[in-house]
């Protein structure tokens, strides 16, 4: 052994590849349906490997390119729905102008370590909306198709998340809803929330271990207009202890 030498050493070098979270890319992004001054956006998301949590913290920006407005990205729409059953997000955009052509894209966001992260853009929606045709009250009917499947989303000891199908017949492309939610057992009836035109809605201040039963009733958007004597019942909620 030569004791002069010295020790061979061995030096390792390597590199940590950092892990990039990028959201879910929206697909297929489609126009469901259209009026005079509306339109309904459905989508779902891609293939992701985000847990739970990230995805029920997902946000999605609705940008307009055309026509073309001057506004920051042309976000018009920045949202958090929940997804129904099919884990298919729906978003009514109103306030459109009449007989005009629009094109809209898609984008998720995830806000990760500090800063938001995007997806990309989901390929582009054209579409011309119609003509507005002014409704006179003698032309809206005077009862409707009750909302269906008033359905439990979450439960918790205080707050509840409730969802349902929206109500539909042959107007529905052209007016708009407000939903109510009745309560007949702790609150004997009473109207505890409403929400216009929307499919879901989160109900706080509950009382722990408490039976409910919840009622969806529809009415037209339109002052004059009764509740619908038509709803959808869902019994015997429990809130949790």
């Amino acid at each position: 052994e030569d004791k002069g030498k010295k020790p061979l050493r061995v030096v390792v070098i390597f590199t940590v590849k950092k892990i990039v979270i990028k959201p879910p890319k929206p697909v297929p992004f489609r126009v469901e349906n259209k009026s005079s001054t509306t339109a309904t956006f459905a989508w779902k998301i891609g293939t992701h490997k985000l847990d739970n949590t990230q995805i029920s913290s997902l946000k999605f920006e609705i940008m307009q390119q055309l026509p073309q407005i001057n506004m920051d990205k042309q976000v018009i729409v920045q949202c958090n729905p929940m997804a129904d059953s099919s884990e298919k997000y729906v978003v009514k955009l109103s306030g459109l102008q009449p007989e005009t052509k629009y094109q809209f894209v898609i984008r998720s966001v995830l806000f990760h370590e500090n800063e938001n992260k995007y997806s990309d853009s989901s390929e582009p929606q054209e579409f011309n909306t119609s003509k507005y045709v002014a409704m006179k009250a003698n032309q809206i009917p005077a009862t409707i198709s009750p909302p269906t499947d008033l359905q439990v989303i979450a439960l918790y000891p205080d707050k509840v998340i409730l969802a349902w199908n929206h109500a539909t017949d042959d107007v529905y492309n052209n007016y708009d809803y407000e939903y109510y939610i009745e309560e007949s057992d702790y609150y004997g009836g009473e109207i505890v929330a409403a929400t216009e035109d929307q499919h879901f809605l989160e109900l706080h201040n509950l009382t722990p271990s408490t039976q409910y039963t919840f009622v969806c009733k529809a009415k037209y958007y339109d002052p004059q207009r009764k509740l619908s004597d038509q709803y959808y019942r869902n019994n015997n909620i429990i809130s949790s202890p």
